[in-house]
């Protein structure tokens, strides 16, 4: 039981820490001393002999050499030595923090490659480097380009994180660019900065008092992204179609109407075989439509490809002879698919996991996020494996130069493409050999073990008792705190992890949680006919999100109407 304890103790610590993360605990019936490299090889020192570590698996290399070691500079020999001739760091050393209180004091480490190897109070602990960085949390990322981040709560510098303009634009919807030395905010309107200044700003309130994208007194609907073609030329995606604007003459040409739900988007590239044209792909209702656009001439319009279900976002890719045979993969409420022209239009299914956003790294492997992680797919091996767990937004997926970021409910992540390609998940090995090794050490504990599950049972309904308890008093501070309240706040408040908080508040998670009892209070709050300041001083809301909502629960009740 004690092991299991420490075990979880220390799965605590490093889920919390910043670089690390637990690769092996060795649990071993030996005291080791510390630990040294030589050639290569990590060689650990015991009481009961010398060892080393391969992999995942200790060896042992000497039976008599007990205790202390040390290596002889002159022969290079690993030899016994007195405690006092070993140096182990400081206890206030910062890999203090990655293990158990109980475990804090006698530390010794050596490094190889990427991990470290650390022992503390006689055990040993194996540590990899985390393969991504985390930062800006507690802020939920919608999207962001090289400069711009963009959230619910307005927008931030991708330098060093500051917030930007949020009095301007309080939340974000759509992508935000960066073309021609300038930032375009596609957030229900168009806001357009250059050097952090306010250039353009294209937006007309509609009945909601929600803001549209407006041009010469016409409405355009809710801007969800805009792409760069040349020039001052430029493509953009609302939610009622597919247009061609020009921002220096401030004029605009329809390219394709929306005739059902669903935003459009669009997604460019360059043409592999001419380096003056770009391949443009946009998605409305339900259709994958390809054009060659080259510089100067008309777009050559490409195959249409229509799907059934909804299509989350999508990315083409090319190879081949140009539009002879490219393939295509989209990401759609009923998994991921690739789509080929080659083979008369051929479509297939490669993976039943329903993803939200998908981004191409090379050749072989895509990048794909939902709510649950971001994804490494190949496309040769047709595998697909998670890199990172954590809460993805839609759209907040991109491979900006050598690095890829990925914007989640709890803040922004970004790791090396090197990395992202090189990620060797840690799996576990079993064999019959292993278990049986196992059972034969832990056979005089068989017989307390099963009075130990009788034990368990009954600590088990005080567990479900206490969580019950923490519940109720998670439910109460979101409700006396529902205008401030965040995710990072729960956390600190109740000392809890993430994962511990979304365990509690089953079936949903912490930001669900809070987004549920917001939306219960606000739907109190307007049958009592309170004003919409007062809702967005109680709920933490601003006006214009909450206008968002009330537009979008309008237009549920008319669509329910309109079925009977």
């Amino acid at each position: 039981m004690k092991k299991y304890v420490l075990l979880l103790l220390l799965g605590y610590h490093i889920s919390n820490a910043q670089s690390l993360e637990l690769e092996k605990f060795f649990d071993e019936d030996l005291v080791f001393t510390n630990t040294l490299v030589k050639q290569n090889k990590v060689y650990i020192g015991s009481h009961s002999g010398l060892y080393t570590l391969n992999g995942q698996e200790l060896k042992l290399v000497d039976r008599d050499l007990k205790g202390f070691i040390f290596i002889e500079k002159s022969q290079e020999e690993i030899k016994k030595t007195d405690k006092s001739r070993v140096e182990f760091i400081p206890n206030d050393h910062y890999i203090s923090q990655f293990l158990p209180k109980s475990n804090r004091f006698g530390i010794s480490l050596s490094t190889k490659d990427d991990r470290m190897y650390v022992i503390g109070s006689g055990k040993l602990f194996v540590f990899h480097t985390k393969h991504y960085l985390q930062e800006l949390r507690g802020v939920s990322v919608r999207s962001f380009s090289k400069s711009t981040i963009a959230s619910y709560n307005g927008l931030y510098s991708k330098k060093d994180y500051q917030p930007l303009n949020n009095d301007l634009i309080a939340y974000s919807d759509g992508y935000v660019r960066d073309y021609n030395n300038k930032t375009f905010i596609c957030w229900d309107g168009l806001t357009v900065f250059k050097d952090n200044k306010l250039i353009h700003q294209f937006r007309a309130m509609n009945k909601e008092l929600r803001p549209e994208f407006s041009l010469n007194g016409e409405k355009y609907g809710f801007i969800r992204d805009i792409v760069w073609i040349e020039e001052e030329h430029y493509l953009l995606a609302t939610s009622t179609g597919i247009y061609s604007f020009d921002l220096g003459k401030v004029a605009i040409q329809e390219v394709a109407k929306k005739t059902t739900n669903g935003d459009p988007f669009i997604i460019t590239q360059k043409n592999p075989l001419y380096s003056d044209q770009l391949l443009i792909w946009y998605v409305i209702n339900g259709e994958i439509i390809g054009y060659n656009f080259p510089k100067e001439g008309e777009m050559v319009k490409v195959p249409v490809y229509t799907h059934e279900k909804i299509i989350f976002d999508g990315v083409a890719t090319v190879y081949g002879n140009g539009f002879i045979s490219p393939s295509i993969y989209i990401t759609a409420e009923d998994g991921l698919y690739r789509i080929t022209y080659a083979n008369e239009n051929k479509v297939s299914l490669a993976d039943k996991e329903e993803y939200r956003t998908i981004r191409v790294v090379n050749d072989s492997l895509l990048a794909v996020s939902n709510n649950s992680g971001l994804f490494r797919y190949n496309r040769q091996t047709k595998r697909t494996e998670k890199v990172i767990s954590a809460e993805f937004n839609q759209k907040a997926l991109e491979v900006i130069g050598d690095s890829i970021f990925g914007g989640g409910v709890d803040g922004i992540y970004k790791l090396a493409v090197s990395d992202f390609i090189k990620y060797n998940p840690v799996k576990r090995k079993f064999s019959v050999r292993s278990i049986f090794n196992i059972l034969s050490k832990y056979r005089d504990y068989i017989y307390l073990l099963l009075i130990s599950l009788v034990i368990l049972r009954f600590i088990r309904r005080k567990e479900k008792a206490k969580t019950r308890n923490n519940a109720s008093a998670i439910e109460n501070y979101i409700i006396q705190h529902m205008n401030k309240v965040t995710v990072s706040g729960l956390r600190s408040e109740f000392n809890m992890s993430y994962n511990q908080l979304n365990s509690i508040l089953k079936p949903f998670t912490a930001a669900q949680y809070i987004r549920e009892a917001r939306l219960k209070r606000i739907n109190e709050l307007l049958n009592a006919e309170v004003d919409l300041k007062q809702i967005a001083k109680e709920t933490g809301y601003n006006q214009q999100y909450l206008q968002k909502i009330l537009r979008v629960k309008s237009e549920k009740k008319t669509k329910k109407a309109g079925m009977f």
